[in-house]
Formats: structure tokens, C-alpha cells, sequence
């Protein structure tokens, strides 16, 4: 949140997957404004909101996982990865034939792994990874103290009030991706 570093001495910063995991991701992006030479270039990652089952379901597993010491926390995380490689293995697929808005569940066809862990709870599996990877990427969603999540339109007003020129915004489920340049005139 005070970087000791000199003023204006970086033509590009690069943060990936870091801010959100900060006390508060707006003030860590602030902080590294100053940083910038003219011209320079901020491109950066944070999570995204979720659905309001994922968040709530965030929330709750959060609080309590914590406060658990980690090797704790990384054996339950174990339950959790075992769901997303059950409900993974399942190879089926649901039409919601409607929109859900009050889920954030947009009509569509999805894969039900996916459809419960954009939706309801993150149960992360990917096959391409071994069991301890899965699980990695479970504990590092549940462990950390803090992840904030965002909305594009947060991201956007970040960089109007840091006065930049908003280079790229892409937003998907799981996160906001900004490019960013210091306006020179």
C-alpha cells in the first residue's frame, strides 16, 4: 500500500491476480499510480462478482476456512475439490430454458460442474491437472484473508479517478483483466 519506491520510475506495472487480495483492492491500485512514468501503462487482474449463491456460498466457506491453520484448511479444501471432480466426471449437461436474474443465470446450455461452480459454490476441477493442483487452486480461493471481487463498472471508475486512459477492459466469469495508460495531455 506504500510502495518504496521512487515516483513516476515505471513505464509498465503488471499486476496479476494480486490487488484483490489486498485490505482494500482500490486504494492497493492507487497506490501504484503514482509509480507510472507519462505514458506508462498499468494492466491488472481482480476477481469478479459472482452470482449471489457463489457469493454468499464465498463468503460463508471463507470466513470460517481462514481462520484454520493452513494444513487444516488445505484438507478441507480436499472435500471440496472431490466435489468439483465428482460433479465434473458426471459429463452432463442442463438447458435453462429461461433466464434466471435473481441467480444471475442466464438461459443456456451448461455442463452441471460448471454450472455449480460459476453459480453456487467454487468447486474447482480441471482434468488437465493432478488432484493436489485442483486442490491448490481451491485453497488459494478460500485461504487468503482477503479477495475482494469487483465489477467492471468498479474497475472503470478506478481508472477515471486515477485519470487514465482505459486501454481494455475484459470481464469473464472468474475475473476483470484492465489495461490502463497515465493521460500525457
Amino acid at each position: 500500500m506504500r510502495p518504496p519506491l521512487a515516483g513516476g520510475a515505471f513505464d509498465l506495472i503488471f499486476s496479476e491476480g494480486v490487488l484483490h487480495h489486498t485490505p482494500d483492492t482500490r486504494a492497493a491500485l492507487s497506490s501504484l499510480l503514482p509509480l507510472l512514468a507519462p505514458g506508462g501503462e498499468i494492466a491488472f487482474y481482480v476477481y469478479a462478482r459472482k452470482a449471489p449463491l457463489r457469493e454468499f456460498a464465498d463468503d460463508f466457506l471463507r470466513e470460517r476456512m481462514t481462520k484454520m491453520p493452513v494444513e487444516e484448511c488445505w484438507e478441507a479444501c480436499r472435500a471440496i475439490t472431490s466435489l468439483g471432480r465428482a460433479l465434473s466426471r458426471l459429463r452432463a449437461e442442463i438447458e435453462i430454458s429461461e433466464p434466471i436474474p435473481p441467480l444471475g443465470i442466464a438461459a443456456g446450455r451448461y455442463d452441471v460442474q460448471r454450472l455449480i461452480y460459476d453459480h453456487v459454490v467454487k468447486c474447482f476441477w480441471n482434468d488437465s491437472f493432478d488432484f493436489e493442483e485442483n486442490n491448490l487452486v481451491n485453497f488459494d480461493w478460500y485461504h487468503p484473508a482477503y479477495a475482494h471481487r469487483h465489477t467492471p463498472e468498479e474497475v472503470e471508475g478506478w481508472v477515471r479517478e486515477g485519470g487514465l486512459e482505459l486501454l481494455w477492459l475484459h470481464t469473464e466469469p472468474s475475473g476483470i483483466t484492465c489495461r490502463a495508460r497515465v493521460k500525457t495531455s
